[in-house]
């Protein structure tokens, strides 16, 4: 869908290869989630610049994590992934209703449900969802 029908664009290879790296890393790193994945990417556009995804992960796994996993998740949202890779990175933390960012990760799921589910025109579409799995398992 976004690679085979732009057989001859420059930049849809790299940034697939790019975020199929990531998904490696995301892996490798036991980070077990849903990636959302959006942009120009998923569009008809011939060479997009970047890829936009968001990580949604569970609250325990964004608590407890080691710190292996959270310099990846920290490397996720920096700017070097998206100089590095052409990905815009974002977390999304499922909390627990009786945790206290409870809340605000509701506003959150709203407000990339709403980005990433509505075209520029206010058109509801689709998001395209990559679920994680631990190499693991």
């Amino acid at each position: 869908m976004c690679i085979d029908p732009f057989s001859l664009s420059t930049s849809r290879k790299p940034i697939f290869q790019n975020l199929v790296d990531v998904l490696r890393q995301f892996a490798d790193s036991d980070i077990v989630g849903d990636l959302w994945i959006d942009g120009s990417f998923v569009t008809t556009k011939f060479n997009p610049g970047d890829v936009d995804l968001v990580l949604c992960v569970s609250a325990d796994l964004y608590d407890n994590c080691s710190v292996k996993q959270r310099s990846i998740l920290e490397w996720f949202e920096s700017e070097s992934l998206h100089v590095d890779y052409r990905c815009d990175g974002y977390i999304l933390v499922e909390w627990p209703r009786e945790h206290p960012n409870y809340e605000v990760g509701l506003v959150a799921r709203e407000y990339w449900t709403d980005f990433f589910g509505h075209t520029r025109d206010g058109y509801k579409k689709g998001i395209a969802v990559v679920r994680i799995k631990s190499a693991l398992l």
